[in-house]
């Protein structure tokens, strides 16, 4: 279960070296960008997205700008697009 206020993991790239895509596919996109990783071993609720969102915007404010990875088992579609438009106008209003 996710906590308020603390990230699942907090990934950070360091050095010079960087992956390519055609060595790592999806993996260099994670391992080139600063990254919260929130996973979730069961069906992820729309409370623990919220959650998720909430813990991203608390890195936002102390200047940190990480991709969100929300690894769920399974995500129903109805939620996967109320919480990408939630997301986005929450986004939006950042700036």
């Amino acid at each position: 279960m996710v906590e308020e206020g603390v990230a699942g993991i907090f990934f950070k790239p360091h050095g010079k070296t960087q992956p390519t895509l055609d060595d790592l596919g999806l993996m260099a996109r994670c391992a080139m960008t600063p990254a919260v990783f929130e996973t979730f071993r069961e069906p992820v609720t729309a409370k623990e997205v919220l959650i998720c969102q909430n813990n991203l915007f608390e890195l936002y404010k102390s200047g940190e700008r990480p991709f969100l990875w929300i690894l769920t088992s399974t995500i129903s579609k109805r939620l996967l697009n109320e919480e990408e438009q939630s997301l986005l106008a929450r986004l939006s209003a950042i700036g």
